[in-house]
């Protein structure tokens, strides 16, 4: 009989811990992508007017006004909406790159930059031009590819 507590206890333990760390591993690769965008800009300031995020969540419906929202903080105003998808995005990027070392039980440098790669590919690429949130990867400047992969390979090693 104990033994059955403790593994829920355990099993409950593990669930908790993989969602802390890819919660964190989510954040750093959240702000190693925007920190990487700040040195390398993915858009020209004319195509950022409203940026992918932003795009995203118009086309479900959400109001120009809403995904427009900013802060301020030292005189610049931050895409709040952005950021927020930004960062839900690479939580779930984590997410899914933590299910597949829990069942591998080996973390991996090479595995990580690969699932980037992969992660690269199967948005900026092929998804995100198939909804017609950013033009189709021909349409693309190479900036934007570089930026963009760059950021994304990093962001997930």
């Amino acid at each position: 009989m104990k033994d059955s507590k403790y593994s829920i206890i355990s099993t409950q333990s593990q669930k908790f811990y993989r969602i802390f760390i890819t919660c964190i591993a989510g954040f750093i690769g959240g702000f190693i992508k925007l920190g990487w965008e700040v040195v390398f800009p993915p858009r020209t300031p004319e195509r950022n007017i409203t940026n992918p995020p932003q795009s995203f969540l118009e086309s479900l419906g959400c109001s120009h006004d809403f995904t427009h929202l900013t802060y301020s903080f030292n005189e610049y105003d931050l895409p709040i909406i952005s950021f927020c998808i930004h960062f839900l995005f690479s939580i779930g990027c984590a997410w899914f790159y933590i299910q597949y070392i829990a069942k591998e039980s080996v973390f991996s440098p090479i595995k990580a930059m690969s699932f980037g790669f992969f992660i690269f590919i199967a948005f900026h690429i092929i998804f995100m031009p198939m909804l017609g949130i950013i033009p189709n990867a021909l349409n693309q400047p190479i900036e934007e590819h570089i930026s963009e992969f760059f950021g994304i390979f990093f962001g997930c090693g």
